[in-house]
């Protein structure tokens, strides 16, 4: 899914190395994009198994690589962690920096109960690798503003570039075969996944959860302790999600904030009818009884929301068709590609 958007790139005639911070085992990927150059940078050379003398070691890698940073025209750090590598190679070889962030990186920790002291070291990261920055490309506007407000970085070097969905791998297809409701994602708090069950109770509906994180032992007990039908199925490939994603009845994504959630615009790729939580990161995504249903994120409500498709899915069809039409528009891979190569251009 991530390289996607690069193999594009250099299909058209954008010459396109990715560094990576993997063995090597990552050099797999070779296989899966050809026309990308990838370097694993502990593929020759050994990884420190502890994190501060990897962290240390990192500061190394732009002397190490200095061919190929010295040889790159603009270098782009694809997420703020590890981005540091790319400030001091700016700083050593004179080159334009864009910075990509899916999601903001210090929120994001907030709300999976991150320690002040790793807030405050995440923050300071952020803050050097916005302050070296020629150019940011971030996921939506929300997140445009709070970089903007929170990191000073001027309008002007702001694109909104979105994730992109592979269209051509998630697409509606067919009827759908069972009854219950899918959620697909992280398994923490922040994502609010006891309300999914609890509703299912209410609603009489099974849930199928594919996903990882530390909350999966917690969930699975609470689960059997409220008689649910719940299956847990761990991580699925992102090949394998749409087959999931064709058969359920319903999606449902109830975080307590999201910035702009992949699976779920995978899911409306599919033409699923979504229940999502009114809460930021979703509503932006969500238009109520558009393109989907957005709920208070109470037991009431989501069980009622269930309910509602539960009994008569038939008449919620046309949300699944409108999801589909607005991730063509806002998500399409080829027009997203159009706008990074400009900016490149741009720059």
């Amino acid at each position: 899914r991530e390289l996607a958007i690069y193999r594009r790139i250099a299909e058209r005639g954008i010459s396109v190395t990715l560094l990576t911070f993997g063995g090597e085992d990552d050099q797999r990927f070779a296989a899966h994009a050809p026309e990308i150059e990838i370097i694993p940078v502990y593929a020759t050379t050994k990884r420190p198994k502890r994190f501060f003398p990897r962290v240390l070691k990192s500061f190394l890698l732009p002397l190490i690589f200095h061919n190929k940073f010295r040889a790159a025209t603009i270098l782009k750090t694809n997420q703020l962690y590890g981005g540091w590598v790319l400030v001091l190679a700016r700083i050593l070889f004179q080159k334009k920096l864009i910075v990509r962030c899916g999601y903001e990186f210090v929120s994001a920790a907030r709300d999976t109960g991150a320690t002040r002291t790793r807030l405050f070291l995440m923050r300071s990261l952020s803050m050097l690798t916005f302050s070296f920055a020629t150019h940011a490309i971030l996921s939506s506007r929300r997140m445009a503003s709070h970089v903007e407000r929170e990191y000073g970085l001027g309008r002007k070097k702001i694109s909104v570039i979105g994730n992109s969905v592979n269209l051509a791998r998630f697409h509606p297809s067919g009827e759908r075969t069972n009854s219950r409701a899918l959620f697909v994602g992280r398994l923490e708090r922040v994502k609010n996944l006891q309300l999914i069950i609890d509703s299912a109770r209410v609603a009489d509906i099974g849930v199928d959860i594919v996903g990882d994180g530390r909350d999966r032992d917690t969930l699975e007990r609470y689960a059997k302790q409220q008689e649910v039908d719940c299956l847990f199925h761990g991580i699925v490939k992102n090949e394998d999600l749409p087959v999931l994603l064709n058969r359920c009845l319903v999606f449902v994504m109830v975080s307590v904030s999201e910035w702009l959630p992949k699976a779920l615009i995978e899911a409306m790729a599919c033409g699923c009818i979504v229940i999502g939580s009114d809460a930021p990161g979703i509503r932006e995504l969500l238009i109520d009884k558009e393109n989907g249903l957005l709920v208070q994120p109470s037991v009431k409500m989501l069980g009622k929301a269930l309910m509602d498709v539960r009994d008569d899915p038939t008449r919620h069809d046309q949300l699944g068709k409108n999801a589909r039409a607005f991730v063509e528009r806002e998500f399409n891979l080829e027009s997203l590609v159009e706008r990074e190569i400009n900016l490149y251009e741009s720059l």
